[in-house]
């Protein structure tokens, strides 16, 4: 039994209901899953998310009921186990693009790569930047690094996975006017788009930086209005043409103005009344409820996504902290550059304070530091914190958001 199965087994035996609400969330070349899982009268929320809408859904209902273990409702032991990843069930990274139902030949890859360079060339902007657009910028730069004899090539780098991949092309030149370099980087579906993107860059940061002059070419034509039929003269019968002008004289303007709205009466919708009985009133949540949990296993706080491959997606927050602790060991007893680090840290003033701020953060759930500039409050209150849980063999437990000073 999965963690989907046993929320709505617990649900039955309650007399509930879990609702789950997925949405696609990120751009369409890197889409995940959002799920949110809600109980009637439980305030709490669960959210998961992954790649695929069943593993999303299965993390929303482990988020839910780690949530119901912390409040005594249900216990650690009769959750199921999460036995991974087997090697006889491969990953979604493994599985053929677009699902096994979905027939994806090579003719829809190639139209589809076409529908990407067709939205990579389109620029809205160019009359912001001097009219420099894709078409003509390439040869522009090539033009001003042969004039000012500057020898600068396109660096090339593949990024993203095999079926979805990428290419970062950068250059960077030195402009004698300038006195400095100029770097330009830009991102694309294939190499040849990605150095046009690239020259683009270049030549408009060359243009807002006066160096060189708005392009006074013409630019691309507009062929939205080449499929439409010019007005051409029409010879018609005299008679025709003067019982028209009599007709159109005859007929009495219209009032346009639109009526005053009436507030007293009872609003009118404007949608089709089919469309109005099908809709669902939707059920009232809690307002006021921010999703929040501590540290659990298979969750990843810096994307804040689940970790569906790889040996974290299994590891116990123990197992986590106990490695912790031993690669700290490790750098306290191995790393000279770590030991004078330590070293440097304890002659700042606030390092003498270290026991009396770490007593008060563990008996006060607010504690405000007050000390003069440059005496390490800013700095090492959090390291004294992450250096009090991963040595106390807790650091997968440790939370601390960090914003500026």
């Amino acid at each position: 039994m999965d963690v989907k199965s046993y929320l709505h087994a617990w649900t039955t035996k309650k007399g509930l209901t879990p609702q789950f609400d997925i949405r696609a969330t990120g751009p369409k070349h890197r889409q995940r899953f959002l799920c949110e899982v809600r109980v009637d009268g439980y305030t709490y929320v669960g959210a998961g998310n992954s790649i695929t809408k069943k593993e999303a859904q299965k993390n929303a209902s482990r988020d839910f009921i780690t949530f119901l273990v912390r409040s005594g409702e249900v216990t650690a032991s009769d959750v199921p186990a999460d036995e991974g990843m087997g090697p006889e069930k491969m990953g979604p990274a493994y599985q053929a693009y677009g699902g096994s139902s979905e027939n994806f030949t090579y003719i829809d890859r190639m139209q589809q790569q076409k529908n990407v360079e067709e939205a990579e060339d389109l620029d809205v902007n160019a009359a912001l930047h001097g009219n420099w657009m894709m078409e003509n910028a390439k040869s522009k730069l090539h033009q001003f690094i042969q004039v000012n004899k500057i020898n600068a090539d396109y660096v090339y780098k593949a990024v993203g996975p095999d079926h979805t991949r990428s290419f970062c092309c950068e250059m960077t030149i030195y402009v004698r006017q300038l006195g400095r370099n100029v770097t330009g980087r830009e991102t694309a579906s294939n190499k040849q788009t990605a150095s046009k993107s690239c020259a683009l860059s270049l030549v408009r940061q060359l243009y807002h930086l006066g160096v060189i002059e708005a392009y006074s070419g013409t630019l691309k034509k507009d062929r939205s209005a080449e499929g439409l039929m010019k007005p051409y003269p029409v010879a018609i019968d005299p008679n025709l043409e003067q019982q028209i002008e009599e007709a159109l004289s005859d007929i009495v303007p219209v009032d346009v103005n639109a009526p005053q709205e009436n507030t007293e009466g009872p609003g009118v919708t404007i949608m089709q009344m089919d469309r109005i009985k099908a809709m669902k009133e939707a059920k009232q949540t809690a307002s006021g409820v921010v999703s929040w949990s501590p540290p659990q296993p298979n969750w990843n706080a810096w994307t804040g996504c689940n970790i569906d491959e790889g040996p974290l997606a299994t590891t116990t927050l123990d197992d986590i902290s106990s490695d912790l602790e031993g690669c700290h060991r490790s750098l306290c007893q191995n790393s000279t550059m770590y030991q004078e680090s330590i070293r440097e840290r304890e002659a700042l003033p606030v390092y003498g304070m270290r026991s009396k701020i770490m007593e008060a953060i563990n008996d006060n759930p607010v504690v405000i530091i007050r000390g003069n500039t440059g005496c390490g409050k800013t700095t090492q209150v959090c390291q004294f914190i992450l250096d009090d849980y991963v040595a106390s063999g807790q650091g997968a437990w440790a939370n601390i958001c960090v914003t500026q000073p």
